[in-house]
Formats: C-alpha cells, structure tokens, sequence
C-alpha cells in the first residue's frame, strides 16, 4: 500500500513537474493535494481535495467535506454528500529539483504532511480529502 501511494506521488510530480516550470503563475499544489487524497481512498468513489484556508477560524476539514453547499457543487455527489477521510499539508515554496534526474539525487523537493484527521484546527491542514458516501 505504501509502495502503491509513492508510485502514484512520484508518477504525478514527474507529470506535473514540466508544466510548474511553464511559468511563475502555475500552481500545482492542487494536483498534489488530489493525487494524495485519491491514493489514500481505501473505497470506490468520488474523492475530492478541497482547498482550506490556513488561519485559527477556518472550520476542521470534518465540517467542511460535510457540507451540503460543497456537494451542490457537483452533480455526482449532490444527492450523497460528502464526508472527510483526511486532511494534508501541501507545503509551499520548496526547492525546486533539477530538472536532470542524476544532479537532483539526494535532495528534498516536494513536501505533504499528512494529518490522519479530520478534526484539526486552525492553521495545520491546507487540503481536506473529501470523498462520496
């Protein structure tokens, strides 16, 4: 299993990685953050990652997958709702690894902590992994 979840990070950040160097404004954090939530569903499904605001008034990720107006936003989970699986932190400004796979060797790039929760407040998760009921 956790063999199957680096694959699948490692398979979406060498996909991605072309297109953040495209330019300054390209954002693949999102990407990320849904290739996470995805290899982490043990469950047949929809599966969401849905941006959180990181401040001390931000609801916990439980209350926001929970959501009815969240599930309004897609037709194939209106009717079932949404509920929380996890939560992560997708870390921003990291470096940014040679393109060159044999100078990159040895170095920390990208960054994902991963909350085994739900409930955690404030400014911890920046991702809730939401997925069909």
């Amino acid at each position: 299993m956790a063999i199957r979840f680096l694959v699948l990070i490692t398979a979406t950040v060498l996909a991605f990685s072309k297109l953040a160097n495209a330019g300054p404004s390209y954002n693949y954090y999102d990407e990320i953050a849904q290739a996470t939530c995805t290899a982490m569903n043990t469950r047949a499904g929809w599966v969401f990652a849905v941006r959180r605001k990181c401040n001390s008034w931000t609801l916990p990720c439980q209350y926001i997958c929970s959501s009815p107006s969240l599930a309004a936003q897609d037709p194939s989970v209106s009717s079932r709702g949404l509920e929380c699986f996890n939560s992560l932190h997708v870390y921003q400004d990291r470096p940014v690894l040679p393109s060159d796979i044999q100078s990159g060797t040895n170095m920390l790039g990208l960054e994902v902590y991963r909350y085994q929760s739900c409930y955690s407040g404030s400014c911890g998760p920046n991702y809730c992994c939401c997925r069909s009921k």
